[in-house]
Order: C-alpha cells, then structure tokens, then sequence
C-alpha cells in the first residue's frame, strides 16, 4: 500500500483479526506510492502509447539504481530528453488514478460520471486502456458503498421449489483491497428437506485458490441427493 495508505492498512489489520483471518501480513510503503516504483519496462511503454515522444523510450534510458523522488525525477529527465514534455504528474496520472486525486469512493463520485469514467485510461498489463463498459457497474457500486443502501439491479424471478440452495460467497470489500479475491465458497439446502451449511475455503500459496474451489466442487455434490 502507499505509505499514505495509513487508514486502510489499519481497518486491514483489525479486519486481520476478526471476519478476515486469511490475511497474511499487511504492508505498507514506508515512502512515496506504488505508481513511484513501475517496473521501468511499464513506463516506457506508457510514455511511447500515450505522450507520442520524438524518439522511442526503452528501460535502458532509465537509472535503475533511482528509488522514490530521485526516480521520478529520473522519469521527467528522460521524458525530456525524448521530446515527452516534463510533466511528471500527468505521467504518474496515467499509471494510476490516485495522483487525480481520487482515494475513497466519495470522491470518485465528485469526480467522474459514467460517461467520464469511461473514456479515463488505466495501465493493464503493459498498456493503458479505458474503463469503457465497466464504468456502468463501478459507479453503480460506488453509490451503493456511498449510501450504504442496496441497489436492485433486476428484480430477482425464483421459480417455487420444496427446497432451495442458497450459495454463499465471501470475499475482500472492494474498498479494503483491490484484489478480486473470494476466500469462502458456501452453501446451504433449506425447505422441506434441509442440510448442513458447507463450506470450502481459499488456502495460502499459488495454488491457494485453485484448492478452495475444487474442495468445494466436491462438497457440493452432496446437494443432488435432494
């Protein structure tokens, strides 16, 4: 997390010891951001897709051995020198929408509509593409998380049944991690013939997640003896 992350990493770590108890560590930056420390291979291809140099950039131009500030100033002095301009808050812009200015969900909403949000530009991989579609869906969410009320997407149509399976999902809150991680897959027969609640859950390593799901697949299958 960034070092100014001190907030988050605090909900986190209490989090840590009560509903989120797979959290391993929490870390946090002890200066600058995360956008400060890109591999160099990303900023290059940022500059090159997005500030149309005179000449091409390549990780070569960088001074690795540069760390936090003396970095960024390495950033500015290339783009410089490459015919990018010198801006280095619309190149940390481009690697991340926190120099924007946005940190929570409030100021999300302040700042962008859907149709705005939608044409704004984030690093994916190596390369900066738009939110485009998904602009609809994270608005819709940071609205719900602003007001602290549900939104109906659809009405939900459930045909009637003697028994239903509630399936239960539980995951990192968006606005505590950015991953997209579900820890606990879960789920429960109820009606005229009801069962236990089971439940399979996320493991730590590589394959963590990978041995959750397929744990759960195969206690799932208890459910068709209904």
């Amino acid at each position: 997390m960034d070092a100014d992350a001190k907030q988050c990493a605090d909900d986190l770590l209490r989090a840590k010891k009560a509903s989120l108890t797979n959290i391993k560590e929490v870390i946090r930056l002890s200066k600058g951001t995360i956008e400060d420390y890109y591999p160099l291979e990303i900023v290059a291809n940022v500059i090159n897709q997005e500030l149309s140099p005179t000449e091409p950039v390549s990780q070569e131009d960088f001074d690795s051995s540069k760390h936090g500030k003396q970095r960024l100033e390495d950033f500015k002095k290339v783009m410089h020198e490459h015919g990018a301009g010198d801006s280095i808050e619309y190149l940390k812009s481009l690697l991340g929408g926190r120099e924007q200015g946005i940190e929570t969900v409030d100021e999300l909403l302040g700042s962008f509509d859907e149709e705005s949000l939608s044409e704004f530009r984030r690093l994916v991989g190596t390369r900066m593409q738009r939110v485009g579609k998904k602009a609809q869906s994270i608005m819709r969410m940071a609205r719900a998380l602003s007001s602290g009320e549900e939104i109906l997407i659809q009405t939900p149509t459930v045909p009637e049944s003697p028994n239903y399976v509630m399936f239960d999902l539980e995951g990192l809150p968006p606005q505590l991690d950015e991953i997209d991680k579900i820890y606990l897959w879960g789920l429960q027969v109820l009606g005229n013939k009801p069962g236990d609640y089971i439940s399979a859950t996320a493991g730590f390593g590589e394959k963590g997640d990978q041995q959750g799901w397929e744990d759960f697949l195969e206690k799932a299958k208890r459910i068709f003896v209904y």
